[in-house]
């Protein structure tokens, strides 16, 4: 037990002599268990890390690409390219650095989510998601509804916070298109002394415990990893906030109910 111990702490252990041939050959084989094990899971965390930036940055990059394609879709003379000039140009300001701030916090080695809260509007973060998601939602043709006041003062980090939205409305989005009705709804209103922020979807919903959502590597998705939620539940945590999943939309999907603190 002490030398099965010492090999998975990385430890040095003096050699244990085992007296019966049948349990030296049983401590090989249970180091060589042990070496691909270890060697298994610095490729999961390599590949976790990986798959978090290329998931975060997936979205805004889309933006910047879809807005490029209708600028050289007009010829250099033409009086629409100046006006779609200025659409990339818009797309770009509020992308690029989302993106930059994805590749900082991750290159900072921290595990933890670094956020600056300053008093700012949250429906004016709440905009600038649904700019970035709008191409995905017209697409799919999947119908975003809003119920949002004009004035959300809370103290959040923007950019932090917009990769919480842009990751639930990316799941609703693409929970339904699985449906007849494709319709998500994003509303948000003040309750007591906190912002209740809600997305719904008219999908399938969960299957099993919502709440294992939220975990590593648990999703529905085929190519996908279950990073976005753990991410953004990492965020709402920094904001001193509260992220919970349920199987209680009113399309008969699934419903993201974001609590932030405004103070």
């Amino acid at each position: 037990v002490n030398w099965i111990e010492a090999e998975i702490e990385g430890k040095e252990l003096e050699n244990i002599s085992l007296p019966f041939k049948e349990l030296e050959e049983l401590k090989l084989k249970i180091g060589q268990v042990i070496e691909r094990a270890n060697k298994s899971r610095e490729q999961a965390i390599i590949g976790q890390v990986t798959s978090g930036i290329m998931h975060d940055i997936k979205t805004p990059l889309q933006s910047i690409v879809s807005a490029t394609g209708m600028v050289t879709e007009q010829d250099a003379n033409s009086p629409k390219r100046i006006s779609r000039l200025e659409n990339l140009y818009s797309v770009c300001v509020k992308s690029i650095p989302v993106v930059n701030d994805i590749i900082e916090t991750t290159l900072d080695g921290n595990r933890n989510i670094n956020i600056a809260k300053a008093n700012k509007n949250l429906r004016q973060t709440i905009d600038s998601s649904l700019m970035i998601m709008s191409e995905l939602s017209s697409n799919t043709k999947v119908i975003i509804e809003l119920d949002l006041p004009d004035d959300l003062s809370v103290q959040h980090d923007p950019q932090q916070f917009m990769r919480v939205v842009n990751n639930l409305l990316k799941n609703a989005i693409e929970a339904a298109t699985e449906s007849e009705h494709s319709r998500v709804k994003l509303s948000a209103f003040l309750e007591g002394d906190h912002v209740q922020l809600v997305v719904e979807d008219s999908g399938t919903g969960f299957s099993g415990s919502p709440e294992k959502v939220f975990r590593a590597f648990r999703t529905t998705k085929t190519r996908g990893t279950g990073l976005g939620l753990l991410i953004s539940k990492k965020i709402v945590e920094a904001h001193s906030g509260k992220i919970k999943a349920s199987n209680n939309s009113t399309f008969g999907g699934a419903r993201m109910e974001v609590m932030l603190p405004i103070q």
